[in-house]
Order: C-alpha cells, then structure tokens, then sequence
C-alpha cells in the first residue's frame, strides 16, 4: 500500500512540470504574442521540446454558440446590447441605505423556491439568529462609522 501511495505521489511530480515558465506568462510577453526567451533546458522558446508549451495564435470563432462560449444562452457579447447605458446597473447609494436594506433583506418573507414563501416568519427577529445576526450587523455598522469619523475608538454603547 505504501508503496502504491509513494508512486502515485512521484507520479504526479512527474505531471506538473509542464507548465509555462513566469517568463512565457508575464503580460509583455502576451501582449506581444511572443512565447519567452530560449528555456534553459532544450534552448526551445518555452521549453516546447521537452514539452512544457508552445506558441500559437489563438483562433476565436465568431459563431454566436460553440465551446469558447459554454453557458448556453448567456453570450457575453450580447451584453452590450442588453444595457446601452440608458438604464443604470447599480444605484448610487449611502452606508446609511446599504444598512438599511441589509436589515430589511434579513427580515423579508422567505422565499424557499418555486411558488412557496413563509411570510409569517422573520428570521432576523423571531428566530435563534437574532442575537448573532444583529451583533454582527452592529460591528459593521461600527467599523463604517469608524471610517467615517477617523475615531478608532468609537463604539455603541450597548
């Protein structure tokens, strides 16, 4: 057994040597679509004699579906065309407005997927998280105003 264990483990030793030097993979270098100097090893550009890489270009297709593009229905070129700009992504908020609807978030019904949704219980009032949840929410409101006012020292009271 212990023997079958040792082999497997120099085996995989054995695997991880054909990985791209630092040098390949450097952004200079791929933006210049250039592979890296000789490897000292062979002397090939990226060690691709004694297998540890190659240099190639890199060919996109411009299907709409194919294996560049796994997710099946969610093509991130089309993104652009979903949102031009006139609708905004994220809302300008406050802390005071992330507090807000992250205590209201908690409290909220409870959707547990499908059509089905708890509305008479509010887990961040009425259940054993209230005390640990909101002892949390507390120390990050702490630390925000801490930021706030540049008083390391600030503290609720409580």
């Amino acid at each position: 057994m212990f023997l079958a264990v040792l082999y497997c483990l120099l085996w995989s030793f054995q695997i991880s040597d054909g990985h791209f030097p630092r040098a390949c993979a450097s952004s200079k270098n791929l933006l210049a679509k250039e592979c890296c100097p000789p490897w000292m090893g062979d002397g090939s550009p990226c060690g691709q004699l004694s297998g540890r890489g190659s240099c190639q270009d890199i060919l996109l297709s411009s299907a709409p579906s194919g294996p560049q593009f796994p997710f099946k229905g969610v093509d991130d070129r089309t993104y652009g065309q979903m949102n031009n700009g006139s609708t905004p992504m994220f809302n300008d908020i406050n802390i005071y407005d992330l507090f807000v609807w992250m205590h209201y978030y908690v409290s909220r019904d409870t959707l547990l997927g499908g059509s089905e949704i708890w509305r008479d219980i509010d887990f961040a009032h009425e259940a054993p998280g209230f005390l640990p949840w909101h002892r949390l929410f507390l120390l990050l409101w702490e630390q925000e105003i801490r930021e706030l006012t540049g008083d390391e020292n600030f503290t609720v009271p409580y």
